[in-house]
Parts: structure tokens; C-alpha cells; sequence
């Protein structure tokens, strides 16, 4: 090990089993150094020790293989830097690199069973099936315009209905709370027949109501808002580098209900 690292600048890396991504860190540093343990084998006249050619490609192929794994972990343990919109982004991408291997005798198998887990795991987040359904990252997604052509059309029309269900609830919850205050005022004014100012309570009685029918507008605004930013092409050519937030953020005016 001393002669590799002076030979290599570096060593081998120790396998780890609670280190997350260990082999794929093993196996890379490995590759990196080959020709350094090739050479430290030979001097020490250790070459049954030597790995052939076979077992550097399976080791090659391997490394292919588990190395988005290490780059999404890497990218979604940052507290600071990662988002919603991006969980999807990652388990899409991971699904399609492993569809690579479903033809490749090495990896075959263990690429199923992962798209199997993934499946399993991560279907609440894509579809409507159960009661457990999780809608927050499909909308995140879609409000990203860096990674919302990445949904299939169905999943970004699906993610648009959600949402505006979900804002129509909010606002039907707001509307609720809008009529216990106005019955209240009702129930009062009833009490308090010698008000100094009798009108004001029909002003506010009127003014609940208007809230109420403006509530249900509000909704078809929001979708305005949504199909407006869905047909602008020019959102998908953002690259990966632009500040999702201060896209939203500087359109304040033109998505008054969508933007934070």
C-alpha cells in the first residue's frame, strides 16, 4: 500500500458498509489507480495477485453502473442546494439508466430488482393509486421549468389537475371560515338591534359573500395562470444552472397566484 501511494498519490479506498455508495467509491478508485497496482504487483512479483483484462471491464461496467447512484445521493444530501422538483428528476433518470442494462448479462438482474424497488417505493409519488398519494413533488416538478419536460404528458397534466384541486380545497376552507364569521356577524347584528351604525353590518355581510364568489374565480385564474406558463416553449430551453426561484420570483406580476 506504501509503495502505491507514493507511486499513485493515493491509496485504496476500504470497503465500508455504512458508508453510503462505498463499493461504487471502492471500485472507482480502483480503475483510477490500475495501472499503479499493476506496476506495484509486478515489482513485488505478486502478478497472481493481478487482476486480466476480463475482470478490469467487469469492474469498468460495475462502476458505469452504480455511478449515478453516487451522483444523485451526492446531490440530494445538500441540505442548501437541493428541491422538491428534483426527487422526481433523479428517480426518472435513475429508471432510464437502468433500462441500459436490461440487455447486459453482468447487470441484468440487479437492474431489474432496482427498478422493481423503485417502482415499489416511489409510486405514490407518480400516481393516484392509493390514499398515501403524495402530490408534492409531481406539482414541484411541473412548477420547474428547467425539469417539467421531463414528465410524460400525462403526469404533467395529471400534477395540473392536482394542483388546482388542491388550491380549490384551500380556498374552500378560506370560504367556510368567510361564513362562520359572516353568521356570526348575522347572529350579532340579531343581538345588538340598537347599532349605531346599522348598515355597516349589511356592508360586511355583502363584502363575505363577494369574497366567497370571488374565491371560485380565483381557481379559474390559477389555471389560466398554469396553461399560460405550460405553452411557453422558451421555459424548456432554461438550463440546469438557472435560479428556480428567482424565475418565479421576477415573474411575480405575470403569475401573481404561482409565484411564491
Amino acid at each position: 500500500m506504501t509503495d502505491l501511494v507514493k507511486q499513485a498519490g493515493l491509496g485504496l479506498v476500504s470497503f465500508s458498509e455504512i458508508r453510503w455508495n462505498y463499493v461504487y467509491l471502492v471500485l472507482a478508485r480502483l480503475l483510477r489507480v490500475e495501472k499503479h497496482v499493476k506496476a506495484v504487483l509486478e515489482k513485488h512479483e505478486k502478478q497472481k495477485y493481478a487482476l486480466d483484462s476480463d475482470d478490469w471491464e467487469k469492474i469498468q461496467r460495475i462502476a458505469e453502473f452504480l455511478k449515478p447512484f453516487h451522483d444523485y445521493t451526492c446531490m440530494v444530501s445538500k441540505e442548501k442546494e437541493a428541491v422538491s422538483s428534483e426527487v422526481i428528476v433523479a428517480v426518472l433518470s435513475m429508471h432510464y439508466h437502468l433500462q441500459k442494462y436490461e440487455n447486459v448479462p453482468l447487470l441484468k438482474v440487479a437492474a431489474q430488482n432496482i427498478m422493481q424497488s423503485l417502482k415499489t417505493k416511489f409510486s405514490k409519488w407518480f400516481h393516484d393509486t392509493n390514499d398515501d398519494f403524495e402530490g408534492t413533488y409531481v406539482i414541484a416538478t411541473l412548477l420547474d421549468p428547467r425539469y417539467r419536460l421531463m414528465m410524460p404528458f400525462s403526469q404533467r397534466n395529471f400534477a395540473k389537475k392536482y394542483l388546482l384541486n388542491e388550491y380549490s380545497l384551500m380556498i374552500s376552507e378560506d370560504s367556510d371560515d368567510i361564513h362562520d364569521e359572516g353568521q356570526k356577524i348575522i347572529e350579532t347584528t340579531t343581538i345588538q338591534t340598537h347599532s349605531r351604525y346599522p348598515l355597516i353590518q349589511e356592508m360586511k355581510q355583502a363584502l363575505f359573500a363577494a369574497e366567497s364568489r370571488n374565491s371560485n374565480r380565483s381557481v379559474d385564474t390559477l389555471e389560466e395562470e398554469l396553461n399560460k406558463y405550460l405553452s411557453n416553449s422558451e421555459y424548456d430551453k432554461y438550463t440546469e444552472d438557472i435560479d428556480v426561484f428567482e424565475f418565479w420570483l421576477s415573474r411575480s406580476n405575470e403569475y401573481p397566484l404561482l409565484s411564491p
